[in-house]
Protein backbone atom coordinates (compact mmCIF):
# COMPACT_ATOMS: atom_id res chain seq x y z
CA UNK A 1 0.00 0.00 0.00
CA UNK A 2 1.09 3.55 -0.96
CA UNK A 3 0.66 6.39 1.56
CA UNK A 4 0.75 9.86 1.56
CA UNK A 5 1.36 12.92 3.65
CA UNK A 6 -1.79 13.34 5.70
CA UNK A 7 -2.68 9.21 5.83
CA UNK A 8 -3.19 7.93 8.63
CA UNK A 9 -2.42 4.67 9.80
CA UNK A 10 -4.10 3.02 12.78
CA UNK A 11 -3.55 -0.66 14.05
CA UNK A 12 -6.04 -2.68 16.52
CA UNK A 13 -4.58 -6.21 17.59
CA UNK A 14 -2.48 -6.50 14.91
CA UNK A 15 1.09 -4.72 14.12
CA UNK A 16 2.10 -2.93 11.17
CA UNK A 17 5.05 -1.44 9.07
CA UNK A 18 5.57 1.53 7.31
CA UNK A 19 9.51 2.05 5.12
CA UNK A 20 9.99 5.23 3.58
CA UNK A 21 12.56 5.43 0.77
CA UNK A 22 13.33 2.06 1.02
CA UNK A 23 15.31 2.62 4.25
CA UNK A 24 13.35 4.49 7.30
CA UNK A 25 11.08 2.31 9.00
CA UNK A 26 8.12 2.67 11.53
CA UNK A 27 6.89 -0.33 13.02
CA UNK A 28 3.22 0.03 14.57
CA UNK A 29 2.49 -2.11 18.11
CA UNK A 30 -0.92 -3.05 18.26
CA UNK A 31 -3.23 -0.29 19.32
CA UNK A 32 -1.30 2.67 17.75
CA UNK A 33 -2.14 5.57 15.45
CA UNK A 34 0.07 7.58 13.55
CA UNK A 35 -0.45 10.48 10.98
CA UNK A 36 1.90 10.95 8.06
CA UNK A 37 2.77 14.25 8.50
CA UNK A 38 5.71 15.05 5.81
CA UNK A 39 7.95 13.04 3.50
CA UNK A 40 11.03 14.76 1.49
CA UNK A 41 14.04 13.85 0.82
CA UNK A 42 15.51 15.55 3.66
CA UNK A 43 12.84 15.15 6.19
CA UNK A 44 10.29 12.67 7.61
CA UNK A 45 7.75 14.40 9.96
CA UNK A 46 5.20 11.60 11.72
CA UNK A 47 2.24 12.25 14.46
CA UNK A 48 1.72 9.68 16.67
CA UNK A 49 -1.57 9.80 19.07
CA UNK A 50 -1.44 6.84 20.88
CA UNK A 51 0.41 3.72 21.57
CA UNK A 52 3.77 2.74 20.93
CA UNK A 53 5.93 2.56 18.02
CA UNK A 54 9.55 1.76 16.80
CA UNK A 55 11.64 4.22 14.69
CA UNK A 56 14.75 3.48 13.09
CA UNK A 57 16.65 5.56 10.39
CA UNK A 58 19.56 4.36 8.26
CA UNK A 59 21.68 5.85 5.48
CA UNK A 60 20.74 3.61 3.15
CA UNK A 61 19.18 5.76 0.84
CA UNK A 62 20.67 8.73 1.88
CA UNK A 63 20.67 11.38 5.05
CA UNK A 64 17.88 12.76 6.27
CA UNK A 65 16.29 13.94 9.85
CA UNK A 66 13.38 12.17 11.14
CA UNK A 67 10.96 14.21 13.47
CA UNK A 68 8.54 12.19 15.25
CA UNK A 69 5.78 13.99 17.76
CA UNK A 70 3.18 13.16 20.17
CA UNK A 71 0.54 15.33 22.40
CA UNK A 72 3.51 16.09 24.77
CA UNK A 73 6.74 14.77 23.25
CA UNK A 74 9.38 16.09 19.99
CA UNK A 75 11.70 13.48 19.19
CA UNK A 76 14.59 13.99 16.46
CA UNK A 77 17.03 11.59 14.80
CA UNK A 78 18.99 10.96 12.43
CA UNK A 79 20.72 7.05 11.47
CA UNK A 80 19.51 6.30 14.95
CA UNK A 81 16.60 4.28 16.30
CA UNK A 82 14.27 4.69 19.28
CA UNK A 83 10.88 3.65 20.81
CA UNK A 84 8.16 6.29 21.78
CA UNK A 85 4.95 5.18 23.94
CA UNK A 86 2.46 7.64 24.22
CA UNK A 87 1.06 7.76 27.86
CA UNK A 88 1.17 9.93 31.02
CA UNK A 89 3.81 9.92 30.93
CA UNK A 90 5.49 9.20 27.09
CA UNK A 91 8.21 6.88 27.24
CA UNK A 92 10.88 6.92 24.88
CA UNK A 93 13.87 4.50 24.83
CA UNK A 94 17.30 4.32 22.59
CA UNK A 95 18.21 1.49 20.96
CA UNK A 96 21.07 2.98 19.23
CA UNK A 97 23.14 6.62 18.58
CA UNK A 98 21.59 9.38 19.92
CA UNK A 99 18.07 10.68 20.43
CA UNK A 100 16.95 14.24 20.91
CA UNK A 101 14.25 14.70 22.81
CA UNK A 102 12.07 18.03 24.17
CA UNK A 103 8.98 18.83 25.61
CA UNK A 104 6.37 20.06 22.88
CA UNK A 105 6.25 23.80 22.89
CA UNK A 106 9.30 24.70 24.86
CA UNK A 107 12.98 24.53 24.85
CA UNK A 108 12.92 21.54 27.54
CA UNK A 109 14.78 19.05 25.52
CA UNK A 110 17.59 16.38 26.56
CA UNK A 111 20.37 14.20 24.55
CA UNK A 112 19.44 10.46 24.97
CA UNK A 113 22.15 7.70 24.22
CA UNK A 114 21.57 4.16 23.57
CA UNK A 115 19.89 2.08 26.02
CA UNK A 116 18.38 4.88 27.91
CA UNK A 117 15.42 5.62 28.63
CA UNK A 118 13.10 8.94 29.57
CA UNK A 119 9.77 9.94 30.76
CA UNK A 120 8.58 12.65 29.01
CA UNK A 121 5.08 15.01 30.91
CA UNK A 122 4.35 18.15 29.98
CA UNK A 123 5.93 19.95 32.39
CA UNK A 124 9.52 17.56 32.97
CA UNK A 125 11.86 15.15 31.42
CA UNK A 126 13.02 12.18 33.29
CA UNK A 127 15.76 9.46 33.10
CA UNK A 128 14.53 5.84 34.18
CA UNK A 129 16.76 3.05 34.59
CA UNK A 130 15.77 0.35 31.38
CA UNK A 131 13.70 -3.32 32.56
CA UNK A 132 15.14 -6.64 31.34
CA UNK A 133 11.89 -6.70 29.16
CA UNK A 134 12.64 -3.62 27.70
CA UNK A 135 15.81 -4.69 26.69
CA UNK A 136 14.54 -7.70 25.23
CA UNK A 137 12.04 -5.16 23.44
CA UNK A 138 14.72 -4.11 21.78
CA UNK A 139 16.57 -6.46 20.70
CA UNK A 140 13.41 -8.00 18.99
CA UNK A 141 12.41 -4.93 17.21
CA UNK A 142 16.00 -4.63 15.66
CA UNK A 143 15.08 -8.48 14.68
CA UNK A 144 11.71 -7.29 13.28
CA UNK A 145 13.65 -4.58 11.57
CA UNK A 146 15.96 -7.51 9.98
CA UNK A 147 13.20 -9.20 8.38
CA UNK A 148 11.57 -5.63 6.95
CA UNK A 149 14.97 -5.04 5.53
CA UNK A 150 15.18 -8.55 3.68
CA UNK A 151 11.80 -7.94 2.24
CA UNK A 152 12.81 -4.60 0.98
CA UNK A 153 15.92 -6.31 -0.54
CA UNK A 154 13.69 -9.19 -2.20
CA UNK A 155 11.41 -6.69 -3.79
CA UNK A 156 14.49 -4.81 -5.42
CA UNK A 157 15.99 -7.93 -6.75
CA UNK A 158 12.42 -8.60 -7.97
CA UNK A 159 13.01 -5.25 -9.94
CA UNK A 160 15.50 -6.17 -11.83
CA UNK A 161 15.29 -9.84 -12.82
CA UNK A 162 17.90 -9.42 -15.77
CA UNK A 163 20.61 -9.58 -13.21
CA UNK A 164 19.75 -12.89 -11.35
CA UNK A 165 19.68 -14.30 -14.89
CA UNK A 166 22.93 -13.09 -16.30
CA UNK A 167 25.07 -13.94 -12.81
CA UNK A 168 22.99 -17.66 -12.80
CA UNK A 169 23.85 -18.04 -16.73
CA UNK A 170 27.75 -16.47 -16.18
CA UNK A 171 28.54 -18.14 -13.13
CA UNK A 172 26.62 -21.79 -13.82
CA UNK A 173 24.36 -21.40 -10.29
CA UNK A 174 20.88 -21.40 -9.46
CA UNK A 175 18.58 -18.99 -8.08
CA UNK A 176 18.26 -20.85 -5.26
CA UNK A 177 22.22 -20.93 -4.68
CA UNK A 178 22.01 -17.23 -5.44
CA UNK A 179 20.08 -17.10 -2.58
CA UNK A 180 21.93 -19.24 -0.64
CA UNK A 181 25.38 -16.95 -0.30
CA UNK A 182 22.82 -13.71 0.37
CA UNK A 183 21.74 -15.66 3.21
CA UNK A 184 25.13 -16.07 4.43
CA UNK A 185 26.76 -12.55 3.23
CA UNK A 186 23.91 -11.72 5.99
CA UNK A 187 25.77 -13.60 8.66
CA UNK A 188 29.25 -12.18 7.74
CA UNK A 189 30.00 -15.20 5.98
CA UNK A 190 30.43 -14.56 2.60
CA UNK A 191 31.65 -11.53 0.88
CA UNK A 192 29.04 -10.08 -1.01
CA UNK A 193 31.02 -7.79 -3.43
CA UNK A 194 31.92 -11.33 -4.73
CA UNK A 195 28.86 -11.70 -5.81
CA UNK A 196 27.97 -8.50 -7.19
CA UNK A 197 31.25 -8.10 -9.08
CA UNK A 198 29.91 -11.29 -11.31
CA UNK A 199 27.17 -9.28 -12.25
CA UNK A 200 28.72 -7.93 -15.62
CA UNK A 201 25.67 -5.00 -14.90
CA UNK A 202 26.23 -2.59 -12.60
CA UNK A 203 23.54 -0.87 -11.65
CA UNK A 204 21.88 1.60 -8.60
CA UNK A 205 19.75 -1.68 -7.10
CA UNK A 206 22.56 -3.47 -7.45
CA UNK A 207 24.36 -0.95 -5.00
CA UNK A 208 21.06 -0.51 -3.26
CA UNK A 209 20.94 -3.94 -2.46
CA UNK A 210 24.83 -4.31 -1.11
CA UNK A 211 23.92 -1.35 0.87
CA UNK A 212 20.68 -3.18 2.17
CA UNK A 213 22.66 -6.23 2.84
CA UNK A 214 25.28 -4.15 4.91
CA UNK A 215 22.93 -2.64 7.24
CA UNK A 216 21.29 -6.46 7.78
CA UNK A 217 24.69 -7.73 8.46
CA UNK A 218 25.51 -4.64 11.36
CA UNK A 219 21.97 -5.19 12.92
CA UNK A 220 22.78 -8.73 13.03
CA UNK A 221 25.94 -7.80 14.77
CA UNK A 222 24.58 -5.54 16.79
CA UNK A 223 21.27 -7.77 18.29
CA UNK A 224 24.11 -10.57 19.53
CA UNK A 225 25.87 -8.16 21.74
CA UNK A 226 22.32 -7.09 23.67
Amino acid sequence: MQLKPQDKVRTKQGKASIVFYESDILQLEPNTEVLIKEVLENKISNEQSKGTTWNSVSKITGRRDYVLETPTTVATIRDTAFSLEVGNPDVLIVGEDTVNVCIKGTTNCLDLKTLEKALISKTSIEKAPLTAEEKEFIKQKFLDQIEILKKVRQREIDKKPIVVETIKKTQGISESEIQDLIDQADQGRYDLDSLIEQSPIQLDSVEKIKKITEEIIRLNKLTADL
